[in-house]
């Protein structure tokens, strides 16, 4: 005869599975959360959204000199430089970003986009935006293996705790759904008794706690 509790105990397991997967498509993307949570099974009335931010990326141009600059790197016309990597960071963090342009870019897996990224990480390990940045090229082109290693440098690299505990939670949101546990990993190379170690502890009772649903 089945077991029921088994049974729950494995609706449950999937039940937080979906729930994790979901907040770090969230997490990773905010901006894009709803296209993306139609990759793993989400359906909405609306379905036209997906087909319109593909609109949105075919139609979207270069709108100030900076995006010119970052699109002759992406397309291979100029090398990449230190003012390269500036741009990306200004186009980043201006109030009004060209998400779509930009965005073709993550999707069509960009060699020169990839380049840039790691470049950055080379020169700033624990760099917070370029390791999501690095998360959401993974989602086009998988490089797991990389994302853990820059995730663990970062990780090593921080000393300051507030930022190593964001690390943390960017780390196990980023690759849990690749079937990666960064939870242990990170228990693996802190001693439970460092500020570290107990910080990832701590990070784990959290996991263990969390609902089993979500609120909207």
């Amino acid at each position: 005869m089945p077991d029921h509790g088994d049974s729950d105990d494995d609706e449950k397991l999937r039940a937080r599975k979906l729930v994790e997967q979901v907040k770090q498509i969230i997490r990773n993307d905010p901006a894009n959360w709803a296209s993306n949570l139609e990759k793993i099974g989400f359906e909405w009335f609306d379905d036209n959204y997906g087909d319109q931010e593909v609109i949105e990326e075919q139609q979207a141009t270069p709108q100030n000199l900076n995006q010119e600059y970052l699109c002759a790197y992406f397309e291979g016309n100029i090398p990449l430089s230190q003012e390269v990597l500036t741009s990306f960071e200004i186009e980043r963090n201006s109030e009004d970003p060209n998400y779509p342009l930009i965005r073709k870019y993550f999707k069509q897996a960009n060699p020169y986009l990839k380049k840039l990224i790691l470049s950055g990480l080379d020169l700033n390990p624990t760099h917070q935006p370029l390791l999501c940045d690095l998360s959401f090229f993974h989602e086009f082109s998988p490089l797991l293996t990389e994302l853990i290693e820059r995730y663990v440098q970062a990780c090593l690299r921080e000393q300051d705790m507030l930022q190593f505990s964001e690390l943390v939670k960017d780390f196990y949101y980023h690759t849990h759904p690749d079937g990666y546990d960064a939870v242990h990993a990170l228990k693996e190379i802190f001693l439970p008794d460092s500020a570290k170690g107990q910080l990832v502890c701590e990070f784990e009772i959290e996991l263990n706690h969390q609902p089993e649903s979500i609120e909207f």
